[in-house]
């Protein structure tokens, strides 16, 4: 429409008076056609091109330039999660290390503008733990240990400051906090794990989670027995008072009982080995997966890694 318009006004410039008229109103007219275009906030539309596999940095470029018409600070910090979570995305993706190191940079500042537009906005805090967390995966074991507390101190903001245990991510994120620490449990881990499963709502697949729970379960190993007299226990330990909502649900599967039935298998847990749960994930994975009315990229990418992952278990 622009386009045209331009075109339309060439074609009238005269001599005459209302030509001339036309000549002062068409700069006008022309910034009021751009500041229309640029006030166009579509942050669903950037989220569909972000999960239908588009370059993560054009996504992020995408919506920042939504940035300056956002129209109030919560929609400024709905961008600014987004361009630090795309951030882990594309740094993941980046093979160069200068590189990577700057986009997880990048997106450590996103999620810090984030939260200042927004300090009770979860999603900023979990993304600003993600790219913390990522770049540090590019250093040390030592150096992965020295920015624990920073995540940490993300996750507990969104569990116990802000409330929010019904956040998947948040959960997810303990689980990998535990499976990789050297003086933490797998057990809790696995816990942590069965609660973000539970946190499922939005319709989305989230295969990757499903499939850290199915590692976790098929690396431990336990028989039935074992699995049942621990869940036991966890009972009366999540019973117990505790300052953190995260020291609780390191015991989750204990306030779950030995008689719960997850949606992947007919049997309570109490009744399964680690491996036999590890393996009625993966087939109840396939099932879903088949059976969903559209996948993003990113569940095409997680299936792949899962069926390799699982492809040896017995």
């Amino acid at each position: 429409p622009c386009k045209s318009s331009i075109f339309a006004a060439k074609s009238n410039i005269g001599f005459h008076s209302s030509s001339m008229r036309a000549v002062r109103l068409f700069p006008v007219i022309l910034l009021l056609a751009t500041v229309s275009a640029m006030a166009q906030v579509d942050i669903d539309g950037a989220d569909r091109m972000f999960f239908s596999g588009a370059d993560p940095l054009k996504c992020r470029d995408r919506l920042e330039d939504m940035l300056p018409q956002a129209a109030d600070s919560h929609e400024r910090s709905e961008i600014l999660w987004r361009m630090a979570k795309i951030s882990v995305y594309a740094g993941e993706a980046e093979t160069d290390r200068e590189r990577k190191r700057e986009i997880f940079a990048e997106g450590v500042a996103f999620a810090d503008r984030a939260i200042r537009e927004n300090p009770k906005s979860p999603d900023s805090y979990m993304w600003h733990a993600g790219n913390i967390g990522r770049e540090g995966q590019m250093h040390s074991i030592m150096e992965q240990i020295r920015s624990l507390p920073v995540i940490m101190k993300d996750v507990t903001t969104i569990l116990d400051d802000l409330h929010r245990t019904d956040f998947l991510e948040a959960w997810q994120t303990m689980a990998e906090i535990y499976s990789n620490h050297p003086f933490k449990s797998n057990d809790g881990a696995i816990c942590f794990e069965r609660k973000a499963l539970l946190c499922i709502s939005d319709g989305r697949l989230h295969i990757s989670t499903y499939t850290l729970l199915a590692r976790l379960l098929y690396e431990r190993g336990w028989d039935s027995a074992r699995r049942s007299s621990a869940i036991e226990k966890n009972r009366q330990k999540f019973a117990e008072s505790y300052s953190s909502v995260t020291d609780r649900y390191a015991y989750f599967d204990g306030s779950l009982g030995t008689d719960f039935r997850h949606a992947w298998s007919s049997k309570p847990i109490g009744a399964m080995s680690d491996r036999e749960e590890a393996l009625a994930i993966v087939a109840y994975v396939r099932k879903i997966y088949d059976a969903a009315a559209s996948r993003t990229h990113y569940d095409d990418v997680e299936y792949k890694e899962l069926l390799a992952l699982s492809r040896n278990w017995k």
